[in-house]
Order: structure tokens, then sequence, then C-alpha cells
């Protein structure tokens, strides 16, 4: 089991369409015959909690005090965040589908590819924003600091099985004919937030530990006071 306890997060499942757009997904899937044949490995238990979703940032490995720290590292960067978005919301298209390991007819993971709404590198930059900061603090793994960000959105998963197994592949290929071009939408990220890992709230989101709002959402609280 991997060691990292939390993890930095920009929720997507907060929204309501596209958690109802994951929940027909699965629903389409499961219903349908041509799924259902023991040769393609595909149950409930490998899709992904739809309130879950997210795009993760960064991997830690947090205990005692350096919980509390990751926070503060999280809120220091306020100001550098905002400069880096002009102080605009930012947004994220989601669009077809891909696999991170394995191909189609031996997936591990499927997710929906990234896209940042105007593709003006902001998304990019809050997140070298974000890891450079808990770089600095000490807080980031060292195999991190060198790995490429690929910022995805898993919706299955072969490790999510239960009664997980070194062969827990499982067969996409009805699935990537089907989906390959789907168009997911788009989705404003209000905010990042410092998750924990293996935990959920009753609402199904990871359990937040500590969150930064980001524009969009800022101006919602403003407007609500």
């Amino acid at each position: 089991m991997s060691s990292f306890t939390h993890f930095i997060s920009l929720p997507l499942g907060i929204h309501p369409q596209l958690v109802d757009k994951l929940n027909e997904f699965k629903r389409s899937i499961l219903t349908s015959n041509e799924y259902k044949a023991a040769g393609f490995r595909i149950d409930e238990s490998i899709f992904a909690i739809p309130e879950s979703l997210h795009l993760t940032v960064l991997m830690l490995e947090l205990k005692g005090e350096n919980i509390a720290k990751a926070s503060s590292v999280l809120q220091s960067v306020s100001d550098k965040l905002m400069e880096a978005l002009k102080n605009r919301p930012i947004s994220i298209q989601l669009r077809g589908l891909a696999c991170m390991k394995g191909s189609p007819d031996k997936a591990w993971v499927v997710y929906a590819p990234v896209l940042e709404v105007g593709e003006q590198g902001r998304l990019q930059q809050v997140c070298d924003i974000i890891i450079d900061a808990f770089t600095s603090s000490n807080l980031a793994p060292t195999s991190d600091e060198k790995r490429e960000l690929k910022l995805h959105a898993t919706v299955m998963n072969a490790r999510f099985r239960k009664g997980y197994c070194p062969d827990a592949s499982f067969d996409a290929r009805k699935i990537f004919e089907k989906y390959a071009e789907h168009e997911w939408g788009e989705y404003l990220i209000p905010e990042i937030h410092l998750c924990q890992t293996r935990r959920f709230d009753e609402s199904g989101h990871y359990y937040c530990c500590s969150s930064l709002p980001l524009p969009g959402n800022m101006q919602a609280e403003r407007a609500s006071e």
C-alpha cells in the first residue's frame, strides 16, 4: 500500500452536472449486456466515486505537525496564485478517454484528459507554484521534483477492484469505441484542497483538511455576504 497520506487536489466532483454524467457513464456500462461477459472483468467497484473526482497536483506523506505545516504552505501561495491567474477564474474541459497504464484491451487506469479552457498556460502556472512551495518547504517527495505533471481525471481504476489481485486489468475496448471522443463538459476550478487519502466526507468527496479559494469562487463568496 502507498505511504502517501495526503494530496493537493483540484476538486471536480463538486459539480452536479459532472457527477450526473459520471453516474450515467457507469450506469450505461453496467446495464449493457455487451460488457457482462466474464472476459471484460468490469464491475461496479472499478469505477471512481463521481463525487471524489479531482485532479491531483501533488502527493504527500504527512505526519504530526507536518499536516498543519502543509496547510500553512497552501495558504501562503494565495497571492502568487492570484497574480498568476490575473484574478480571473480558471476552467478546464474534460474530453474523451485515455489509458494511463496498459492498453484498452488490458486497461488499468482509464481517465478523462484535461484541457485548460483558453489554453493560456495559467493552470500549469498554478500547479508549478504549488509544487515549488511544497518542495521548498521540504514537504514534497523527492521523486516528484523532476516528475512531469500529467493532470487527469480518473474514471476507472483496476486498483479499486474488490478482491484486488496482480492481474486485475479489464477490457475497455468497447468503452473506448463509444466514449473515445466523449464531451464531459467544462468546469470551473473553484478551490485548491489539501485532502486526506482513503478518507471521504459524508458527501463522497475526499476529506478536505484545508482549502484555498480561487477567483470565481471568491467572487461568489463576496456576493453571498
